[in-house]
């Protein structure tokens, strides 16, 4: 399949699902793994978003090792995307805004379990690679992406 029919249907899931799990790697080598509400912002084709605070674990496991992956699938599970690609925190006041504006309405969890005053940042992870699976169908695709 395309890279950017991939990227397409990656976006579909991620309108729909709202909810996808990302991992990071920890000091210790160990694989850290968390719900989060990402998304996609138009005209950042290759790139998904999510909120966090500034004084969470996965900022320190990102700023040491920018290797993460993202899984999101369907709620009736027959779409699944695994997706590998380097992270970044970013503390833009734009951007925040931007991701907030896609992903706001859908953080009741984020604020009702953090309930302080809260600095902000945006994980910002760049996809390098896509894997699709449609267990119905026994389907698979998968690209590296060079955007």
């Amino acid at each position: 399949m395309e890279m950017n029919a991939l990227l397409e249907i990656t976006e579909g899931i991620l309108d729909k699902a709202r909810v996808g799990i990302l991992t990071t790697i920890g000091r210790d080598g160990r694989p850290w793994t968390r719900w989060m509400t990402p998304a996609m912002l138009r005209g950042q084709k290759g790139t998904i978003y999510a909120i966090t605070a500034e004084g969470f674990r996965k900022v320190e496991h990102i700023r040491e090792n920018h290797n993460v992956s993202w899984m999101i699938q369907k709620n009736t599970m027959d779409e699944v995307i695994h997706l590998t690609g380097k992270a970044s925190i970013v503390d833009n006041p734009t951007l925040k805004a931007d991701v907030l504006e896609a992903i706001g309405g859908h953080l009741g969890n984020f604020w009702r379990l953090n309930r302080e005053n809260l600095e902000l940042v945006v994980i910002e992870t760049v996809i390098e690679e896509i894997d699709y699976y449609d267990p119905m169908k026994g389907s698979r695709a998968s690209s590296a992406v060079h955007i």
